[in-house]
């Protein structure tokens, strides 16, 4: 909506144009939300059996994925935006404004996919809170250059590509971070455990080990094994 009220400053072609490219924007965005949704499944149950390599993993998988998917569809775009733009009925000058956009916006999409794909990882790994500021980062710098940059549309293109360069920048960083962070969470506990002694035996299992020591029938009658009870006893001490 920032964008396109800074669009409209321009004329109305320039605002049509906008308004094209935004479209190619929204079909980049279902194969992100498809792969978004089994990144958030993964991670959030890799995190629940408090597997953070496993959740960190996925993490990097579905990013990996939907920069490379993205970027395979938005690279054609920047390098042949006359043919992606053919088969929209539209005015010769609404053409020129959506073929230079696109030119330079296209070349940010992988980018682009990495910044929308880390508020999935976020989600999932229950650490959201530095890929919204990733984004809000953007959106304030969108705010300042458009008003301040963008003294024509090519400019304004300019602006737009490099707040999703910011973007995915900022939202690789943080996974990065979240990653390392993670693991040394995760080092300690693991560490605490081991010097409590939780990787022993509980006394629970003690209890269970007692209760599974059997009957043995002799031949004067039914009689615990002498054996078997000194032993649970020996184990509940």
């Amino acid at each position: 909506m920032l964008s396109g009220i800074a669009a409209a400053r321009y004329d109305q072609n320039a605002l049509s144009a906008y308004g094209i490219a935004m479209r190619i924007e929204v079909i980049m965005m279902m194969p992100m939300s498809s792969v978004g949704v089994a990144v958030v499944t993964t991670c959030a149950s890799a995190m629940g059996r408090k597997d953070a390599a496993t959740a960190t993993r996925a993490a990097k998988i579905g990013v990996t994925t939907m920069a490379v998917l993205v970027g395979t569809l938005g690279i054609p775009c920047a390098s042949n935006a006359e043919l992606i733009l053919r088969p929209f009925s539209i005015p010769p000058a609404v053409h020129v404004y959506a073929e230079s956009y696109l030119s330079v916006l296209g070349w940010t999409f992988p980018l682009m996919a990495v910044g929308f794909s880390s508020l999935f990882v976020g989600q999932g790994l229950h650490r959201s809170r530095l890929f919204f500021a990733a984004a809000v980062t953007r959106f304030a710098f969108l705010l300042g250059a458009t008003q301040v940059a963008a003294q024509n549309f090519g400019s304004f293109a300019a602006v737009v590509g490099a707040g999703y360069a910011l973007f995915g920048v900022l939202a690789a960083s943080g996974l990065l971070y979240e990653e390392s962070r993670l693991r040394t969470v995760f080092t300690g506990q693991v560490a605490l455990q081991r010097k409590a002694g939780v990787h022993g035996e509980s006394p629970n299992g003690r209890a269970q080990r007692c209760r599974g020591i059997k009957i043995r029938i002799t031949g004067s009658g039914a009689a615990r094994c002498g054996s078997g009870r000194s032993r649970c006893q020996h184990l509940n001490q």
